[in-house]
């Protein structure tokens, strides 16, 4: 907001050129925001054709979620980005995975260790809460296409639902494997066994159920085996993250290196 009405300078990598001379700028997912660069030039469409980069001086006007910059001086393009945009790279990129390390020690440090009764009988009190549990795994189910499938598993010898919520789904849990995960509590879910062959074409679709039963459920955030290394910085975004919202003072400078202000 602070950059509104302003004369800035910015470098940004080129995602689209349009006929009427708008470029949309290919960083949605660094900014939280897009950012539309419009030059009125409609010749700028064959200009910039195959451009990977370019730097422009103009009025900035935040329109919603975007960045508008309006009437700007385009004073460099190419297929290599400027300097001073890679070394800004560079460093906000490994500022994210700082974060997103920290963030995962954090959760670590915060979680503890609860009986399978205290899940039971106390699942609101555990809901979102940081949780370690050394599970054993029995059966995977097969991702579907808008959920990751179920992995059941034992904990202190009761049955419990995990659901894989880790961003980097690795090492991937196999039936069999004894693994202790640090996980968000996640209520009860409820499950119900059918008698086979009874439903729509022999599935359980409209099948009889025989037996209903509440287990616990906890969100799969990281285990003891993760391999931090694969953690990607732009999967992030700054405005929903809790690390970044409470600690993103840093964040927000490095942004701000991007837009700098004309005197």
């Amino acid at each position: 907001d602070e950059y509104e009405g302003k004369l800035i300078e910015t470098t940004v990598p080129i995602k689209n050129v349009f006929s009427d001379g708008t470029i949309h700028a290919d960083i949605a997912s660094i900014t939280s925001k897009n950012i539309s660069i419009e030059t009125e030039d409609e010749k700028i469409y064959e200009k910039l054709r195959g451009i990977k980069f370019v730097t422009v001086q103009g009025m900035v006007e935040l329109n919603g979620i975007e960045i508008v910059i309006r009437d700007p001086e385009i004073i460099y393009f190419g297929e290599g980005a400027p300097d001073s945009y890679l070394k800004y790279m560079s460093e906000y990129e490994a500022m994210i995975i700082e974060g997103k390390i920290a963030e995962r020690d954090e959760f670590i440090s915060n979680a503890q260790t609860v009986s399978y009764e205290e899940l039971r009988r106390n699942p609101d009190t555990y809901n979102g809460q940081p949780l370690k549990m050394t599970i054993y795994v029995t059966e995977v189910e097969i991702d579907g296409w808008v959920f990751p499938g179920a992995i059941w598993a034992q904990y202190n010898g009761h049955e419990v639902i995990v659901y894989d919520e880790r961003e980097v789904r690795e090492p991937r849990l196999l039936n069999g494997d004894t693994i202790t995960i640090y996980a968000e509590g996640n209520g009860l879910s409820a499950i119900q066994t059918y008698e086979k062959g009874t439903g729509l074409f022999g599935s359980d679709l409209g099948a009889n159920v025989v037996d209903e039963r509440e287990e616990p459920c906890v969100s799969m955030r990281y285990t003891d085996k993760d391999d931090v290394s694969k953690f990607s910085f732009d999967t992030i975004n700054a405005e929903e993250s809790d690390y970044y919202y409470q600690k993103g003072h840093e964040l927000g400078e490095k942004l701000n290196s991007f837009l700098e202000e004309i005197d």
